[in-house]
């Protein structure tokens, strides 16, 4: 999150535990890409049928959907274990053509290669099978034999399952190859993103696609990603409707891998629900706001921690700093769904933490009273005022306070009020904090230095740095991702990879950590102190990360 802009093969060496034939490119279209005017799009196989889709669950966890008992005889002693712990995906791939693993190779099991003609040579040249068909496919997998009754590597597990079990693996085997996630070729991997319209060379959605692409060029001048080429499409918006239109136009219709760096702002709900209704991996978003239901999104990665957490991260700030809730604090913000989700979170972080129940002020979107807010909240007691509104209102009843002789200390988010609250009258020295989900204190000698060199690389200009260093930073994150995800790649292994990392050093950030259940990589905010006196932020800042 950053305050945003306006819209506008390997060796083959060892056992083959099929004696199959080895791997063979398949021949999937490549993408095309374009940034804002669309050349060509891969083509993909439709969806499973029914079938394939119960034998596809088979063969990726080895259970059956209809929770038929399905058991594997593993090993020369034939040692018996439930087939979930050795399903065929974890040997032969999610794509078929088999991983070489502790010196064994499992065989290319690509039904284009099983039906070859001229069938194929068992290790070693020593014996030969004619080519597969159904029923021999079926024997190999319950018996462990070849078309020919040549008894199969016994690395290759025996398995016992029921005959309509059988069936569907094989209805999905047969359709293996062209099962691919899409936007995901065997030299290319197809990305989208959605980003406000390019109005000038320094426009943000200028410099935002240009900062996008760049990365990406730079990284398949070095080879890309296991061999794959990343290739980026780009949809430019005027609004966050029709951001939201042009993001389900690249996934639905062009069928992008994953999303990376779009511009959600005004629709950051909206992107997420999009993001889990089509299993398309969301990468750092840039937004204002952020999440505010992390905990049921599972195909979004956050970046850094949206209003919410900002406003948890204040609560947590003013206990450790004010810690008697005596002296009245108050939570005001305008009448709006988004401001209104952000209260509830900080009033319940208040509650969970003992420090008792906030006071909430709401007020017409758009119409404050400044002198009659600020007079009920000084005749009331109060002194904390955890403010959500915009940097003019602040400014209104920051100065209206300072004319009552009213001085409260006031809590902000820097998204915003931040720019706001340098202008406030100088009796508030000491008495205003604004949370913001990264500093500068983040940035590493490091990642400023190769930051620096990018930039210069690609002729970056110096306007939108915030959104350049966040659009740079998922990128390099979703790389990251996919690296550690491997050359056997798919969706859900993308998303396992990302879930894995903990304290990932970007160099320009906090450190990122995600896991199952948790979908922002900077869980926290840094709380700044402003000094009025001198217009301007303190230099040092607190981070906090909330319980």
């Amino acid at each position: 999150m950053a305050p945003g802009g306006r819209f506008t093969n390997g060796s083959t060496r060892g056992r083959n535990h099929m004696d199959l034939p080895r791997q063979k490119k398949f021949g999937l279209a490549h993408a095309i890409v374009w940034v804002g005017l669309l050349l060509a799009a891969p083509a993909f196989a439709g969806e499973l049928s029914t079938s394939e889709a119960r034998g596809k669950q088979i063969y990726l966890y080895g259970t059956s959907p209809s929770g038929a008992e399905i058991t594997a005889h593993v090993g020369a002693n034939a040692v018996t274990v439930p087939a979930g712990a050795t399903p065929c995906g974890n040997c032969h791939g999610a794509d078929g053509t088999g991983r070489p693993e502790s010196g064994v190779i499992p065989s290319d099991i690509r039904w284009s290669r099983l039906t070859k003609p001229y069938g194929a040579v068992a290790a070693g040249g020593r014996r030969r099978h004619p080519a597969y068909d159904e029923e021999a496919l079926k024997r190999a997998v319950l018996g462990g034999v070849d078309p020919a009754d040549n008894p199969l590597d016994s690395a290759m597990p025996r398995f016992q399952m029921s005959t309509a079990d059988l069936d569907d693996l094989v209805a999905y085997l047969k359709r293996l190859e062209s099962d691919l996630d899409a936007g995901l070729g065997e030299d290319a991997i197809v990305l989208g993103t959605v980003l406000p319209q390019p109005r000038g060379p320094e426009s943000i959605g200028r410099v935002m696609t240009t900062v996008l692409q760049a990365y990406f060029d730079d990284l398949n001048g070095r080879g890309g990603v296991h061999g794959r080429r990343l290739e980026l499409a780009v949809e430019h918006a005027d609004s966050p409707d029709d951001a939201l239109a042009q993001a389900r136009r690249l996934v639905e219709k062009h069928r992008v891998f994953a999303l990376v760096g779009a511009f959600t702002a005004g629709a950051d709900g909206e992107f997420a629900e999009l993001a889990e209704t089509h299993t398309v991996p969301l990468v750092g978003p840039f937004t204002q706001s952020g999440p505010l239901d992390i905990g049921t999104r599972q195909f979004t990665f956050y970046l850094l921690s949206g209003a919410e957490i900002q406003g948890r991260a204040l609560v947590e700030f003013a206990i450790s700093r004010l810690p008697d809730p005596s002296i009245g604090a108050a939570l005001v913000h305008p009448a709006r769904p988004d401001t209104q989700a952000v209260a509830r979170a900080m009033a319940k972080q208040s509650e969970d933490r003992g420090w008792g129940s906030l006071r909430v002020v709401e007020y017409p979107a758009g119409d404050m009273d400044p002198g009659a807010l600020a007079g009920e909240l000084k005749d009331s007691g109060v002194q904390i005022v955890f403010f959500l509104g915009s940097g003019a209102e602040f400014r209104m009843l920051a100065t209206t306070a300072d004319r009552i002789g009213w001085r409260p200390f006031m809590f902000l988010q820097g998204h915003l009020a931040g720019r706001a609250a340098v202008t406030a009258p100088a009796s508030f020295q000491g008495h205003i904090y604004v949370a913001f989900p990264t500093s500068p204190q983040d940035q590493s000698p490091e990642g400023r230095r190769e930051f620096g060199e990018f930039a210069r690389r690609h002729g970056l200009p110096r306007r939108h740095l915030a959104a350049q260093i966040t659009t740079y930073t998922a990128a390099k994150l979703l790389v990251e991702g996919l690296s550690q995800a491997g050359r056997d790649l798919s969706r859900e292994k993308l998303l396992q990879a990302l879930e894995g990392l903990y304290g990932y050093t970007t160099g320009l950030t906090p450190p990122l950590t995600y896991g199952p259940n948790r979908r922002v990589g900077a869980l926290g905010a840094h709380i700044v102190a402003v000094d009025v006196e001198n217009r301007r932020f303190a230099s040092g800042s607190t981070w906090v990360q909330p319980d």
